[in-house]
């Protein structure tokens, strides 16, 4: 659980510092309405991430029900999928316009 908690937060950490460079590295690319998706994208599940990793420790305490618990995890899954696809429109897009 940890393992896969700390690979979401190297992938967002990685995919937050190189995208800017892989968006803005020729001229003819600007910052795009695509990449500003792709920053709320982002930030909605950093605050997932912030969120479920509470979650888990309220889980720990029996605050949350196990439903609950799931329902985050579930959420953050699926948010972390819609990254990494939105991650690979933007190099396919950045591979066509060169």
């Amino acid at each position: 659980m940890l393992v896969a908690v700390g690979f979401l937060l190297g992938f967002s950490l990685i995919v937050s510092i190189l995208a800017p460079f892989l968006l803005l590295e020729n001229d003819r690319l600007e910052p795009s309405l695509i990449f500003k998706d792709y920053q709320e994208l982002e930030l909605e599940m950093n605050k997932l991430l912030k969120k479920f990793l509470k979650s888990e420790e309220d889980f720990k305490r029996n605050f949350l029900s196990h439903r609950e618990w799931r329902s985050e995890k579930e959420k953050l899954t699926h948010l972390y999928l819609r990254l990494a696809r939105e991650h690979d429109r933007i190099i396919q897009r950045k591979k066509n316009k060169l």
